[in-house]
Formats: C-alpha cells, structure tokens, sequence
C-alpha cells in the first residue's frame, strides 16, 4: 500500500519524490499546486490549484508495451471506477502519455503522464485537470477537466474530490503490483483512440528526431507497432520509434 504524502504546494511532485524516497518504499505526493511542475520533452506542466498533480514510485519491470502505456490504462481504469457511467464511456488514450476525453468527435487533453527512471524506480508523474478551469486556455491541443466536462454532460458534479481520485489510482497500481489485476486484459475495452485526421508525428530515426504530416495514424497493441498513413503510403514503427503525436 502506498504512503501518500499530501502537500499544499511544491515546485514538482517529481522532484519532490527523489528527495524523500528511501529503498523498498512505495511513496507518492501530491500536491495542490506546482510552481515548477514537468512535463514531457521537458516542457512545463501548467499547476493552477483545482488540478491533480501526482506523483508515485514503482520498482523498474519488463513490459511488453511502454511503461507510459502501461500506467495511462490504470489510470483510465481507476477514473472509470470513480466516475462511472455515463461520465467513463468518453475517456481515452492517446499514443504514448496523453489521457482524453472524446466528444462529439473533438479530442480534449485531459492530462498525461510522465515517466522517469530513478535508482531502480520509475517515477511516475501525473497530471489530470479535475476542478481547474482549462478550457480557454491557449494550449497545444484542446483541454476541459473533469468539472468542465461534467458541466457539458449537464451532469450536477460541482467539485471532485482530488485526493480521493489519486487514492483510487494508486489503489489500482496496488493492485497491479500484488498481481491481482493485468493491464493486457484492458486492452480491448479501452478506446486508444487509433484513428485521427492531419496529425504531426515526431519519429526518432538514425539519432535524431524527424516531424513528418500524416492523414491516419494507426495503434497496433499487439504487434507493438505504430502505423502511419499518408495518402496511399504506409510507414510501420516500432513502439519506441514514436516521440510524440501532435494532434
């Protein structure tokens, strides 16, 4: 069982873990707000008050997906058991990090994932809107958080309980690491969002990274591959050749 730490503020739940975590201990902060919260690709993770900014560690495994991947599905789980229907039908995942909701055929940010590795640990970052205000902000994709959407459904939701939410996704990851649940078997129950129209993709080729349009982008879970439409060229990637998806 994890030893959650709840803080009012900190610079990163990220760096805040390296600096209190000893061997064998299964640790995870949140906190209310960051001031230096990360991002993938090193960008800056906006922390207004009102979101999830979450922090866990968990010894390094072998899997057969990316680790991202992995975490992206309990998390989706664990939303999906705390929110229930209708609310669940709409949340996704977007290859690699990128958690969504899907309506009316917009695809909305709702947070991501951040993964690093750290003595033998990987250190697994969490963002999710939940009772911030997000959706007029000028951010690379479109975002909403929970209330945003919630207010959307109509639904009468007026705050959710954040605490409660990353204590219900680090009992999912609890229950992962005792082996009573397998993230393989989520696979075709969750929406990974395959299909998407114009996206830019960032490929990491021959050392460097290379940003290339595509019409349709594929998610082949299976056979570990990324499969990249342009008209009627077809391109196959392994999963670890995708940087990032623009979308």
């Amino acid at each position: 069982m994890y030893n959650l730490i709840v803080l009012d503020e900190c610079d990163s739940t990220q760096e805040e873990i390296k600096k209190r975590l000893k061997d064998g201990d299964l640790l995870a902060v949140l906190s209310k707000r960051q001031f230096k919260g990360k991002g993938s690709y090193s960008r800056e993770w906006v922390s207004d008050e009102g979101g999830l900014y979450l922090s866990f560690v968990y010894p390094v495994i072998k899997c057969d997906f990316p680790i991202s991947i992995l975490f992206s599905i309990l998390v989706i789980v664990a939303l999906r058991k705390y929110l229930n229907y209708p609310f669940s039908e709409y949340l996704g995942i977007i290859y690699p990090n990128d958690l969504v909701i899907k309506y009316e055929s917009i695809y909305y940010k709702l947070g991501g994932l951040l993964v690093e590795t750290f003595k033998n640990n990987y250190i697994i970052g969490i963002g999710i809107n939940v009772n911030n205000n997000v959706s007029n902000y000028d951010f690379e994709h479109k975002a909403i958080s929970l209330k945003e959407f919630s207010l959307l459904l109509k639904n009468e939701y007026e705050n959710f309980d954040i605490t409660y939410i990353a204590q219900a996704i680090l009992n999912q990851v609890s229950c992962f690491h005792k082996g009573e649940f397998s993230p393989e078997n989520e696979i075709n129950s969750i929406d990974f969002i395959n299909y998407l129209n114009n996206i830019k993709v960032i490929v990491f080729m021959d050392g460097q990274e290379i940003i290339d349009q595509f019409e349709k982008i594929k998610v082949d879970y299976v056979n570990k591959k990324i499969i990249l439409y342009k008209g009627r060229m077809r391109r196959d990637f392994e999963f670890e050749k995708i940087r990032r998806i623009l979308y």
